[in-house]
């Protein structure tokens, strides 16, 4: 089965490099256009049947853009990292002078977010929602209905989370890192992520 793992689109907060996690911000225009561009050059190949999301709104929208006659199912454990009080704030003007903020950097940023998610935690819980719709997809293949082809649109860091998780080529979490509209596609063997290429 191949699967899409794509990120969202550009959104205001991205382009001013603002940490947007559980804010739901919309597209902004040149996210829109760059979507469009990518859909009518033919970037995702054929559309899928069913399209996995994120609830937050720019996921919804890019899916919405890329691939409007799929179905779409909702996923809450897939959103992005709650990132507590640096949410929604960026590293110039906001945060350079947080003590709380580089404490946070020189744990890695694995520790806990103050009033937000740990690493641990958001990786956990996204690679639980891409498990929860593979079984949907299982469940489909049982029932004599499988799914050819499926697509995650999601954020960066669930993008993150699952291959660093899931895929049989290691790497690291941030190796795995996509810019907005990009992604993978690859083929999923009943156990792992294979055949892995950039979008």
């Amino acid at each position: 089965m191949e699967l899409l793992l794509i990120r969202h689109g550009q959104t205001a907060g991205n382009l001013e490099k603002r940490y947007i996690g559980k804010t739901d911000e919309p597209l902004c225009d040149m996210g829109r256009e760059i979507l469009r561009h990518k859909r009518e050059a033919g970037v995702f190949g054929r559309d899928p049947e069913l399209v996995f999301t994120s609830p937050l709104l720019r996921c919804v929208q890019t899916a919405q853009i890329l691939f409007p006659d799929a179905e779409r199912i909702l996923i809450p454990e897939l959103a992005e990292m709650d990132f507590g009080i640096f949410e929604n704030r960026a590293y110039k003007g906001d945060l350079e002078n947080s003590p709380e903020y580089s404490e946070w950097l020189e744990s890695l940023c694995e520790a806990p977010v103050p009033g937000g998610e740990s690493k641990q935690q958001f990786t956990e819980r996204c690679r639980r929602g891409f498990d929860a719709a593979i079984c949907i997809l299982d469940e489909r293949k049982a029932k004599g209905c499988p799914v050819e082809k499926a697509a995650f649109v999601v954020h960066g860091g669930t993008v993150m989370s699952i291959l660093s998780g899931r895929a049989r080529e290691k790497k690291t979490y941030y190796e795995w890192n996509p810019e907005n509209a990009g992604g993978y596609a690859c083929e999923w063997d009943n156990e792992q992520l294979v055949r892995i290429r950039n979008l």
